[in-house]
């Protein structure tokens, strides 16, 4: 709806409507996508050439805090490539739906895609719309965690994703949309 040139007739508002619909989507986009980029800055520390060649990833200012993006949506690309996480990083119930790039991150803690509490699991969810070779796991050989993945397949198409994580069709209602249409 927000591509089309014209508001659909059952829209409120119109063609009026839809022109502040676009308008608050682009500020919400850049928003997001700002606070992104300023806590990766944050988080990136550099890197360290040993001298046997090997790298290692250095802590950034923010390094050290809690990150907290259960039950995110991340809309658009995320990069948390060479960037290191030395307290809790919690993924549950995140919703990715562009690429995801961990390489070469480093975890101080286990990075957290599953949580369950009062019996309900939250999973961290990966779109089966974007190309199986944007999703990247592979973390720093330096890092204490790594993100333990499985192959994971949707319609004849293999994806790595991360272990007690689903893939999902961001055209189909979830599972919990299903339940309420039924009700």
């Amino acid at each position: 709806m927000l591509s089309d040139p014209k508001a659909p007739e059952n829209c409120e508002g119109g063609d009026q409507q839809l022109v502040k619909d676009r308008a608050s989507f682009r500020e919400e986009k850049e928003l997001r996508l700002t606070i992104l980029s300023e806590i990766k800055k944050r988080l990136i520390g550099g890197t360290h050439i040993h001298k046997d060649g090997t790298q290692e990833i250095l802590k950034g200012l923010w390094s050290d805090f809690n990150y907290d993006f259960s039950k995110t949506a991340f809309f658009y690309p995320v990069g948390f490539s060479n960037i290191y996480f030395g307290a809790s990083s919690n993924f549950s119930g995140a919703e990715f739906n562009g690429n995801a790039d961990f390489h070469k991150a480093a975890f101080e803690n286990k990075p957290i895609f599953e949580y369950t509490l009062d019996n309900k699991t939250y999973k961290a969810r990966f779109s089966c719309k974007v190309a199986p070779g944007d999703y990247n796991f592979e973390v720093s050989h330096i890092s204490p965690y790594k993100i333990e993945t499985k192959e994971q397949e949707h319609n004849g198409v293999k994806f790595i994703i991360p272990k007690g994580t689903e893939l999902f069709d961001p055209g189909e209602p979830s599972k919990s949309e299903q339940a309420a249409l039924s009700i």
